[in-house]
């Protein structure tokens, strides 16, 4: 541990305790590109490649000249740096030139919204709504078309154009009681079949296999 550092350390504690016991224990005072600088015993400056970039987020270098330049004359011109709930059109720009790079990949003209976060979490949260908001879109384009089956097997037995076997009722878990003719096939509905299939073995079936063409 340096003599800089010598004082007792709150934060991160344990990290650095583990920084020091591999040399990496120091404290960089200037950075230029992919190069830390920090200073020796003697007060030299020790240049030292940094491989890891930020995680990505320095991908342009450390105090990138254009990016200097431009964060400058965002201060000297008072822009605001947060201002919560408001129109942000620098961030539409990025959105903008991200659906730009979609539609030459992927050759598709569809608006994609952009969610700009802060964190890895709130990136994650953001996924996990999305995926589920797609989850309960694709079940009720599964339940609509379900539904648009039964009806049109229902219809088709109703106007004689199908027959119902009665072997189809018993797989169903239908009483022998019930008609195998249209009167008893309009009486039964997808509620009344799902409710009884529950405790059942459920073998693969679709809505045609309610109706048999004659």
């Amino acid at each position: 541990m340096t003599a800089e550092s010598a004082e007792l350390e709150l934060a991160e504690p344990y990290l650095l305790g583990w920084l020091s016991s591999v040399g990496l224990d120091v404290e960089y005072v200037r950075a230029e590109g992919n190069t830390l600088y920090y200073r020796d015993a003697q007060g030299r400056e020790v240049p030292v490649v940094d491989y890891a970039g930020g995680y990505g987020s320095l991908m342009l270098g450390h105090n990138n000249p254009e990016i200097v330049a431009y964060a400058k004359s965002l201060l000297e011109n008072g822009i605001p740096v947060h201002a919560q709930f408001s129109r942000h059109p620098y961030a539409n720009q990025v959105a903008q030139e991200l659906n730009t790079i979609l539609r030459r990949e992927s050759g598709d003209d569809e608006p994609y919204s952009a969610i700009f976060a802060n964190t890895g979490a709130e990136a994650i949260e953001a996924a996990v709504k999305h995926a589920e908001l797609d989850r309960r879109m694709r079940m009720d384009e599964l339940h609509a078309a379900v539904e648009a089956g039964i009806e049109a097997a229902r219809s088709a037995v109703l106007s004689g154009a199908a027959t119902v076997p009665g072997a189809v009722f018993g797989a169903l878990g239908l009483p022998a009681t019930e008609r195998a003719d249209a009167e008893g096939f309009d009486a039964v509905s997808y509620t009344d079949v799902y409710k009884r299939q529950s405790s059942r073995w459920r073998g693969p079936s679709t809505a045609s296999s309610w109706a048999r063409c004659s």
